[in-house]
């Protein structure tokens, strides 16, 4: 038993990007002025480092001029993920998006977001970060058979 403490968790474990929520940020934000650039939403990771997926929803109101709302997933306040968009052409709706990516122990995950167009509104919500920590496994080689 005493053995069993003095194992780190990094020597025991590994991080694989999943459907399994392990956080959440799902308050709606709208957007501010057109062209701003806004954090929306952060999270700080304190699990082990490795690949997890993020996700988000972006949405647009009913207007009926034309504009698009965007986002982006940051690490430690630099732009990481996928560039995201969604305009407004049929209306009102919202879209999802998700994608796997490397974070280490104390990374902030962050979105930010934007609109861009011409008069409309829109927000980000749903800010998810999904993984499964899974034991590693040693296989056992036959040396001699």
């Amino acid at each position: 038993g005493s053995k069993l403490l003095n194992i780190k968790n990094t020597d025991a474990f590994y991080i694989e990007a999943s459907d399994y929520l392990r956080t959440s940020a799902d308050a709606e934000v709208a957007t501010g002025a057109k062209d701003v650039w806004e954090k929306v939403k952060e999270i700080e990771y304190k699990d082990i480092n490795g690949t997890i997926r993020v996700s988000f929803t972006l949405r647009t109101g009913g207007s009926s001029s034309t504009y698009a709302m965007s986002a982006q997933i940051y690490k430690n306040g630099v732009a990481y993920g996928t560039l995201r968009s969604r305009n407004s052409g049929n209306g009102g709706g919202s879209t999802s998006f998700s994608e796997d990516l490397a974070f280490e122990t104390g990374d902030l995950i962050q979105l930010y977001h934007a609109r861009t167009g011409s008069s409309g509104g829109g927000s980000s919500s749903a800010f998810r970060i999904s993984y499964d920590k899974l034991v590693k496994r040693e296989e056992s080689i036959v040396n001699l058979d």
